[in-house]
Formats: C-alpha cells, structure tokens, sequence
C-alpha cells in the first residue's frame, strides 16, 4: 500500500494539462453513456452523469470527462 509521502510524491510530480473548453466534450461523454447502456445489463443502472469541469461549458479543464455511474443496488453490481 502506498504510505502517505509516496503518495505526495506521486501527486506533487504529476503533469496536469488544462485545456480550452472543447464542446465535444459533451458529445464524447454522450457517446459513453449511450455504449455503457448498451452494454451492461439492463435494470443494473440508474442514473449516468457527466459531471466535473468538463461539464460545464466554456469553462477550461483537464481533458477528462468525469462520469458518475448509479448502481440500482449494490448486490446487483456484484452478481453482475
């Protein structure tokens, strides 16, 4: 497990890019909520958010697009 001064060091070296608003973004994250119900079972999903800087338009991010995935119940996910 990684200790707490590995895990700054980690954090502390990391390369963030922010980048202008790009409005594909909400097409990009469309096009995975869409393939994520396709995909998994259907009933095992509630709600599909984009959330995040990327979701709010005009303003600049880093360049991925944050999704919240509901879980009907978590027995179902597990078994799933």
């Amino acid at each position: 497990m990684e200790t707490l001064q590995e895990k700054i060091a980690r954090v502390v070296a990391e390369h963030v890019v922010v980048v202008p608003y790009d409005p594909a973004w909400s097409v990009l994250y469309e096009q995975e909520r869409r393939h994520l119900r396709e995909c998994l079972p259907q009933g095992l999903i509630g709600r599909i958010e984009h959330f995040g800087s990327t979701a709010v338009p005009g303003l600049a991010a880093k360049p991925v697009a944050d999704m919240f995935v509901e879980a009907v119940s978590l027995a179902a996910a597990i078994s799933a």
